[in-house]
């Protein structure tokens, strides 16, 4: 139990790392995210509204904006999968998370 618990704190400050890294710009939009998960944590962290989001996979896929993939086999346990676009440019990455744009 203690694994699955410092797992999910080592994808949440991951994804809080990503959130701070200044590489997601307000003039591009939708985010698209694996699961729902990531969508209040992120929201809180950058200031955005439910509606800046989008759930990967979910109706039709989006073709710009940004797109959180998983990295980490944890990662897509807990959040889902996901993969971005063609002709999408990885931004950044840490070992939970990448974060590619299309804008």
């Amino acid at each position: 139990m203690k694994d699955v618990a410092r797992e999910e704190k080592e994808i949440e400050s991951d994804l809080r790392e990503l959130a701070d890294s200044g590489r997601i710009d307000a003039g591009c939009r939708p985010i698209s995210v694996p699961g729902v998960q990531a969508v209040p944590r992120l929201g809180l962290w950058l200031g955005l509204a439910a509606d800046d989001f989008r759930l990967s996979g979910e109706g039709e896929r989006e073709d710009r904006g940004y797109f959180l993939i998983p990295a980490s086999a944890g990662a897509r346990l807990h959040y889902g999968s996901a993969q971005p676009p063609p002709g999408s440019r990885l931004l950044t990455e840490n070992p939970s998370w990448r974060l590619y744009s299309r804008c």
